[in-house]
């Protein structure tokens, strides 16, 4: 799995035996680059920047977002409404936690969510 600066996360096929990596799969997350991303079993967490342009740091337009990967349908969903910034999204799957840290309101905050993907 990678991510980078074009909003897309690609699912990679290796092939060991061979050394070798083949794109499987490939899914638009954000309009701008993914900041942050996490696995909780098969969901993909990503944070990222949608709307506004590539330099305004202004405005609700950090989303954060999950895909299951193992499904084939592309389907992403948002989970939260649009912040003014998310900086990093981490899961401790041991307690069946998600942390976000973002900033909500002109506020930094600290979110903790149920792996049901619903805030604690």
């Amino acid at each position: 799995m990678t991510t980078g600066t074009d909003g897309f996360a690609k699912v990679w096929l290796a092939a060991a035996s061979k050394g070798t990596c083949t794109l499987d799969r490939e899914v638009r997350f954000h309009d701008h680059s993914v900041i942050d991303r996490c696995m909780l079993g098969p969901w993909l967490l990503t944070t990222g920047k949608d709307g506004g342009g590539e330099r305004d740091v202004c405005g609700l337009d950090s989303r954060l977002k999950s895909w299951n990967i193992g499904e084939n349908n592309g389907l992403v969903v948002e989970l939260l409404q649009p912040v003014v910034a998310i900086w990093s999204v981490v899961t401790l799957e041991s307690l069946g936690k998600v942390v976000l840290a973002l900033m909500k309101k002109s506020r930094p905050t600290l979110e903790i969510w149920g792996t049901s993907l619903t805030k604690s």
